[in-house]
């Protein structure tokens, strides 16, 4: 799976998001519920932020996608 229209990936986070907090989902809570839906694992978080310091270093990267 690609993602090619970031404006609306990120639209589509931005209204998830005010969505878990108008029921109260913030903080500790929120950040547990998107490590889950996202399966983020220690080593993928760790993998993550591997990536986004080799973006700021002007390198290209690959991240695997794994599907919901």
């Amino acid at each position: 799976m690609d993602a090619r229209n970031l404006v609306a990936v990120f639209g589509c986070l931005h209204r998830h998001l005010l969505a878990l907090h108008r029921i109260g989902v913030c903080g500790d809570d929120l950040v547990s519920k998107l490590n889950s839906r996202c399966r983020m694992t220690f080593d993928r978080e760790m993998a993550a932020l591997d990536a986004v310091s080799r973006i700021e270093r002007g390198e290209a990267v690959e991240y695997e996608v794994v599907p919901l």
